[in-house]
């Protein structure tokens, strides 16, 4: 689960054998994503630009500083 002043959302990231899928969860608007992908392109770890069309936090490892503000490399 991930938090924030604006946003309850659960996700849930997974691979299997060539294969990767990530489901979230924005319970505070009322959207669920559904993305399946092969790892050929990495398609999946570049989605930057779909949170921010949805208005949604960046769901990243390490995107987030110790103090919960959002680190933009």
């Amino acid at each position: 689960m991930f938090t924030t002043d604006k946003h309850k959302i659960v996700y849930h990231t997974g691979w299997w054998h060539g294969f990767k899928n990530l489901y979230i969860r924005d319970l505070t608007n009322d959207i669920t994503i559904v993305l399946l992908s092969n790892m050929v392109n990495g398609s999946l770890n570049q989605l930057d630009d779909l949170y921010k069309i949805l208005e949604m936090p960046i769901l990243r490892q390490n995107a987030y500083d110790s103090k919960g503000g959002f680190i933009d490399n």
